[in-house]
């Protein structure tokens, strides 16, 4: 790899950034999320919390089963409790914003932004554990005009992960992939190492200017991540990194309550978030490929992705995967928890 420094316009002043965290039926890891922000250094200048859980339920209740409902009370209640500590404990800066219940990703991050007053932000959901040295990521901001937004390496599990990417446009199917050996690590003049990438995790630091180029289209529930990159892509504007030296935690998958699952892995909000991302931007497919490789490292898997990503025709692999692999993926989910 050829390693190089691309800064333009140097500053050395310390920034002023908020944090807006996202959360939905996960209290306890909304805690954890505010304990790791509140060892960052610098601090923030904000904290803004979106509360999609706290709220009446009122018309969503049916989609909730009677038996998971006192769940969701619970998690009220749990809410409250991490309010009273961290308000004790950030004062004034924090700022908690209750939204309808189950408004979904995209609504949570944009009311997020638009209550940040700052010229960075860190957009990041409730399962995500920032390292006390995430605000140096800035840096890369501050030499880089051209890049709208800077994600971390992830430790999931025992693993650490990039699952970042570039997105292709092959006679409209899109796909997020990268041979990362051919990837170009940049250095700021502090040292700090970075990839460009067009697709970047659900962790990052954005520059304000950017997500008032575009933010995020809010009937996306889940599954916003496609449709706010390949917009950015196509307006050509900014380019977006992940850092090297710094790892975040990405704490999913586990401790997460029935009724959380039961919202989150539905295969009809899967699919209808699908068939509006291809009639939005006028495609045939969005595949990312990338995340497969990253999170998937036996010879069995590496021979799956081969099959399905290399020698099937892409519409084929479309419809598998829309109407075989992806069902089959939530039901052995849902599988593991009681109705």
């Amino acid at each position: 790899m050829i390693s190089m420094n691309i800064a333009d316009n140097v500053e050395t002043s310390p920034i002023e950034y908020d944090v807006v965290v996202v959360t939905f039926l996960r209290p306890n890891k909304l805690m954890n999320c505010l304990k790791a922000v509140s060892e960052l250094y610098p601090p923030p200048h904000k904290v803004i919390v979106v509360d999609q859980t706290s709220l009446p339920i009122g018309r969503n209740f049916e989609k909730i089963h009677p038996s998971l409902l006192e769940e969701v009370h619970r998690s009220i209640k749990k809410y409250e409790k991490v309010y009273q500590e961290y308000r004790r404990i950030f004062r004034e800066k924090i700022k908690i914003i209750k939204i309808q219940f189950d408004s979904g990703a995209a609504k949570s991050r944009k009311a997020g932004f638009m209550e940040s007053k700052a010229d960075y932000v860190f957009i990041i959901d409730d399962d995500i554990y920032l390292p006390p040295n995430a605000p140096k990521i800035a840096e890369i901001l501050k030499e880089n005009p051209d890049i709208g937004g800077v994600a971390f390496l992830l430790k999931d599990g025992e693993n650490i992960v990039c699952t970042a990417g570039d997105i292709e446009d092959i006679k409209g199917h899109v796909r997020v992939n990268v041979d990362i050996k051919q990837k170009t690590i940049y250095k700021t003049n502090g040292g700090l190492r970075f990839i460009l990438f067009d697709y970047i995790p659900n962790c990052a630091l954005f520059r304000r200017a950017c997500l008032e180029d575009y933010a995020w289209d809010e009937f996306f529930k889940i599954e916003d991540h496609p449709d706010f990159y390949l917009t950015h892509k196509r307006l050509g504007k900014w380019r977006f990194a992940i850092a090297l030296d710094c790892i975040a935690v990405h704490d999913h998958r586990k401790d997460e309550k029935p009724v959380y699952q039961r919202l989150r892995w539905r295969y009809d909000l899967f699919l209808e978030s699908l068939e509006y991302l291809t009639k939005k931007h006028g495609i045939k497919s969005f595949v990312v490929e990338n995340v497969f490789l990253t999170r998937h490292i036996r010879l069995k898997d590496k021979i799956y992705k081969l099959i399905l990503f290399k020698i099937l025709p892409r519409q084929l692999y479309w419809e598998l995967y829309t109407k075989w692999l992806l069902p089959r993926r939530l039901r052995g989910r849902l599988s593991t928890i009681t109705s």
